[in-house]
């Protein structure tokens, strides 16, 4: 058992401790160009969750300082008790952490794609120059 592997089991189960213990096993360099352009795309889906908890974030920030103003003494809606801010506090946290760990892995993936390419690309332009040299042999020979 890997030190990794280890600190992921002793963790309290979450969806970023999954998705990191699945991308520590999962095999980029041997993934489809497809299947790693799946997980590329998924930056968007980082991006978009990103955006709704920012809103999300601040919308509760706003009901807070609302309840806590000093002109709303009498008028405090109460919809989010003190016990209530904390265990908040920790579900935005893990909302953070599982939108690092998808950024992790798309980025990941985006990066053995973008090398696949630029090794393709590599390859490409050698048989080029090297068919180039041939024909201009054959035509100095012929």
């Amino acid at each position: 058992m890997t030190n990794s592997t280890r600190s992921v089991i002793l963790q309290t189960p979450s969806a970023a401790g999954l998705l990191q213990f699945l991308a520590e096993r999962y095999d980029m360099a041997h993934a489809s160009d497809s299947e790693l352009q799946f997980l590329a795309d998924c930056l968007c889906v980082a991006v978009d969750a990103a955006s709704s908890l920012s809103t999300v974030t601040s919308a509760v920030g706003c009901l807070i300082a609302g309840d806590r103003s000093a002109e709303h003494k009498h008028a405090r809606s109460g919809a989010l008790q003190e016990a209530d801010q904390s265990i908040l506090l920790h579900r935005i946290a893990n909302e953070i952490e599982l939108i690092g760990q998808i950024v992790a892995t798309a980025s990941d993936a985006e990066c053995t794609l973008r090398k696949r390419l630029i090794d393709r690309l590599k390859a490409e332009r050698f048989c080029r120059i090297h068919s180039d040299e041939y024909s201009s042999q054959e035509e100095r020979h012929g």
